[in-house]
């Protein structure tokens, strides 16, 4: 069945400077949220720590919030009155510690979900941030979300967690781009990615690791409708069914191949679901031919 949902990401070029740093990025965040809204997203995401953009970690800390604290609360606002997500990052505290967060705000304007990020940066433990525990997954209106922060993408074991617990949106606020990494964590995990940055090009990967919109100084809100009733196939015995599968669905049904890779992307685009249609014409997702591959080689193997 069809599932888009519509995102926006928004980076904050430009650090503020002079006094009142904190008050000058939100404020600053909150004028791109209202501009974002002219785009009717379903989901906003905001940057890494924005309130403390410009700020030494150590530094940056003392601004953290409680949940209740009164910037969730100004976000979570905007959230109720628009009708709209809010993923906003920042500083947390809780239980005397310290956090590099990003709090999920729904439409109602409620706190959700809060995800610690799990592997600060030997920087930021030292400055007093604490470790997060687990890896951000949210079951959300919006369908299941991951969120990854920054220096999180380098960790296989976050995104391994993705991937098993089927993950179809990873979210992705971050100081750095990210480069080539976000194209891998798209491609390997079959996730759409978003990234939302300080500096540099935040993009929306889709899982074939098509780059589908690209953010710069000139255009800091980024926007893509995204389908996650999909299914990524590899080409092997699949591509055979296609034809059949077609002549059926035709234009209700999208199938984009991505060579030489050797893989395919299935998206229904009607009242049928992607679960419902592999089961149809006996498709195999990506990962179970893996595994059938792998069963089949230790056979043969110790044959």
């Amino acid at each position: 069945m069809v599932a888009y949902i519509r995102v926006a990401s928004i980076s904050m070029y430009g650090p503020a400077s002079g006094g009142d740093v904190v008050r000058k990025n939100v404020t600053k965040a909150l004028e791109l949220v209202r501009l974002a809204l002219h785009d009717e997203p379903d989901l906003i995401l905001l940057t890494e720590a924005f309130p403390t953009r410009s700020l030494p970690s150590r530094e940056g800390i003392k601004y953290a919030q409680e949940l209740d604290g009164p910037i969730i609360k100004e976000f979570a606002r905007v959230a109720e009155e628009h009708g709209v997500h809010i993923v906003c990052p920042l500083y947390t505290r809780e239980g005397g510690r310290v956090f590099n967060s990003a709090v999920i705000i729904d439409d109602c304007g409620e706190v959700i979900g809060v995800y610690h990020k799990m592997f600060p940066t030997v920087g930021e433990i030292d400055a007093g941030i604490t470790p997060g525990t687990k890896p951000g997954i949210f079951n959300t209106k919006l369908g299941r979300l991951g969120i990854a922060i920054c220096f999180d993408i380098n960790f296989d074991e976050i995104f391994a967690e993705f991937r098993k617990m089927e993950v179809k949106l990873v979210l992705f606020p971050s100081a750095f781009p990210g480069g080539k990494l976000l194209e891998a964590r798209a491609l390997l995990g079959k996730h759409y990615v978003v990234s939302a940055l300080w500096e540099g090009e935040a993009r929306i990967v889709d899982p074939l690791a098509r780059v589908l919109a690209r953010s710069s100084s000139y255009n800091p809100i980024i926007v893509a409708n995204l389908n996650l009733d999909f299914k990524v196939l590899h080409l092997d015995y699949n591509y055979l069914k296609f034809p059949d599968l077609k002549r059926k669905y035709g234009r209700r049904v999208r199938i984009d191949v991505e060579r030489p890779e050797a893989f395919a992307l299935l998206a229904s685009e009607c009242e049928v679901s992607v679960d419902e249609i592999m089961r149809e014409f006996e498709l195999e997702e990506r990962d179970e031919y893996f595994n059938r591959s792998r069963r089949k080689a230790e056979e043969a193997r110790y044959a």
